[in-house]
C-alpha cells in the first residue's frame, strides 16, 4: 500500500493482512513518521486497534511497528482512506 504526504510518497505498509476479525500491518521504523501519522488517524478515527513495537534481540532497538486494527468509526472512515 502507498501512503502519500506532502512531499513523499512511501510504500511504507509492509505484511498487510487482513484475517476476517482485524487488519494488520508493519511500518519499518525507518518510516516513523509515516507510522505518526497512522497513529494520528487511528486516534481519530479507530474504536479498537493496538500498536505493538517489535525490537531486534541483539540491539533491543525498535525494528518495525505493527498496528492490528479491529474496528472503525464508520464516520470517519472515508476521512481515513482519504487520508491514506
Amino acid at each position: 500500500m502507498t501512503l502519500i504526504s506532502a512531499n513523499k510518497s512511501y510504500d511504507a505498509i509492509k505484511d498487510y493482512e487482513f484475517t476476517g476479525e482485524e487488519v494488520a500491518f508493519r511500518v519499518d521504523f525507518e518510516h516513523i513518521d509515516v507510522a505518526l501519522m497512522i497513529v494520528d488517524m487511528l486516534g481519530r478515527s479507530a474504536a479498537r486497534f493496538t500498536i505493538l513495537p517489535f525490537a531486534d534481540p541483539d540491539t533491543n532497538e525498535i525494528d518495525y511497528i505493527q498496528f492490528q486494527v479491529y474496528s472503525i468509526n464508520e464516520g470517519n472512515f472515508k476521512e481515513v482512506l482519504d487520508t491514506m
